[in-house]
């Protein structure tokens, strides 16, 4: 079967370009879910896909890396925001980043 194809938001990009030089190790942690996702599979249940709302309506997001159980989310708790397109044929990465950056900063008075 033809694998999706994959497409960047300019910021993810950015994202990515950014968090390679914090922790390389973490753009091989994407890769490995975003390959799972390209051969049309579903991610394993570790990765906490789920759909997003508010901002993000029609949107969905994986962790990367989570808190230890009982534990807040802070800078070291990546996540991917992503979407399905074209009935599925495409994948948009939108986001990479912690949680705390991706979901909590836009609220943040200005």
């Amino acid at each position: 079967m033809k694998r999706r194809e994959l497409r960047y938001e300019e910021a993810c990009k950015k994202d990515l370009k950014f968090l390679s030089k914090v922790d390389r190790t973490i753009i091989t942690d994407v890769k490995a879910a975003v390959d799972i996702l390209l051969d049309y599979e579903l991610l394993p249940d570790e990765y906490k896909d789920h759909p997003l709302q508010r901002l993000y309506s029609g949107y969905n997001d994986f962790h990367v890396r989570d808190p230890e159980k009982g534990e807040k989310p802070d800078d070291k708790n990546d996540v991917v925001i992503y979407k399905l397109q074209n009935s599925g044929k495409k994948l948009l990465l939108v986001r990479v980043g912690s949680h705390l950056k991706l979901f909590h900063d836009q609220y943040s008075s200005k």
